[in-house]
């Protein structure tokens, strides 16, 4: 049985390496380009982990890690992104985020 990632970033190029890296690893990765989609998905299906990107267009991903925590607290969170401070570490924890991992990573 494949582990499945719901994977969240408006960038199409992240989402397919992404995929690209991790289904050889026996992951199924959900991608979605916005945080609206990944909360329907998040609704509707089972995931093992939630990896989300910060800035995005209309939701981003801090607001992204407590709506999903209402959904589902026991997926644990992972937030990217290239732009990151301490201020957005912080947010992102309080937020429920279990990790924090700046861009770019292998």
């Amino acid at each position: 049985m494949k582990r499945r990632v719901l994977f969240v970033d408006d960038d199409a190029e992240m989402r397919a390496l992404v995929v690209a890296r991790l289904a050889p690893r026996g992951f199924e990765v959900l991608a979605c380009a916005e945080a609206s989609a990944a909360l329907e998905r998040l609704r509707q299906e089972d995931v093992e982990a939630i990896v989300t990107d910060v800035c995005m267009p209309g939701t981003g991903g801090i607001e992204l890690c407590s709506r999903s925590a209402e959904i589902r607290p026991d997926v644990p969170v992972l937030v990217v992104t290239a732009f990151g401070s301490t201020e957005t570490v912080v947010a992102a924890i309080r937020a429920g985020a279990h990790d924090f991992l700046h861009k770019p990573f292998e």
